[in-house]
């Protein structure tokens, strides 16, 4: 502080005017003088210690706004966050207008041959007299026509001959007289396929029992010719009447072999 008052005298008596020049210096000297003296005093106050800190003053006035900066460089992006929640499905849009016609698909396998009624092969046969026990192998000719679809069962003869190679189902089935029994084979082409047996009706201590009957059927197949019968052997016999037609043999085919 009075540093500060010593200076500003300095610069009062400096500033005064004066008219002529002798006492102009004069003054000077003497200012010049007063100046080197007060300030070899102020020199000693320079370098002393740091008082305490004042509190701080009370806030100024906010200043006007700065102008806005330059745009900085674009920063490196940043990792791919986790998806987020689906959201709900959004409303059914209206359908499209039809497509154009695709090409043609490739041919799909040959499929069955459907079996007409001129295709088909079938019989059924039985008969209305009696064959008397004898001591010779006979065919059975079954002579009352049920059904013979393609004609292939000749009532003359008692045969049935395949018209194809197809599989075929075949069956028999024949009574005894009172107190005998019952045996029948199925032949193709004067090969023994299999047989029908019963005793039923044999007599049996002295005691003659009913009629017995016996019966089978096969699947077979086969081949265009092939010849097919029953036949009765020896010491057998079957009980037929006309209103009692008992025996029966008969077959259809099931489908052709290609």
């Amino acid at each position: 502080m009075m540093c500060l008052r010593v200076l500003l005298v300095a610069s009062l008596l400096l500033l005064k005017p004066t008219s002529a020049e002798a006492k102009l210096s004069k003054n000077k000297l003497k200012t010049n003088k007063y100046v080197d003296k007060t300030m070899s005093q102020c020199t000693r106050c320079v370098g002393g210690p740091s008082g305490v800190a004042g509190p701080p003053g009370p806030l100024g006035v906010q200043g006007i706004q700065g102008i806005q900066g330059v745009q900085g460089p674009q920063g490196v992006r940043g990792a791919t966050g986790a998806p987020g929640v689906a959201g709900r499905n959004g409303i059914d849009g209206e359908s499209g207008p039809p497509g154009q016609k695709g090409q043609r698909g490739l041919p799909g396998k040959p499929g069955r041959r459907h079996v007409t009624i001129a295709d088909s092969v079938a019989f059924s046969v039985t008969m209305d007299t009696d064959m008397s026990k004898t001591s010779e192998y006979r065919v059975v000719k079954f002579n009352v026509v049920l059904s013979n679809l393609g004609g292939h069962y000749d009532v003359t003869s008692g045969v049935f001959t395949a018209p194809k190679n197809a599989t075929y189902m075949v069956g028999f089935n024949g009574v005894s007289y009172d107190g005998q029994s019952t045996l029948l084979h199925l032949v193709r082409n004067s090969t023994r396929l299999l047989s029908a047996y019963d005793s039923a009706g044999c007599t049996c201590k002295g005691v003659p029992r009913d009629k017995g009957s016996a019966g089978n059927v096969a699947i077979l197949t086969l081949q265009r010719g092939d010849r097919l019968w029953v036949e009765l052997p020896d010491r057998y016999g079957l009980h037929n009447a006309p209103y009692h037609n008992y025996a029966t043999f008969y077959g259809y085919m099931l489908f052709p072999i290609t």
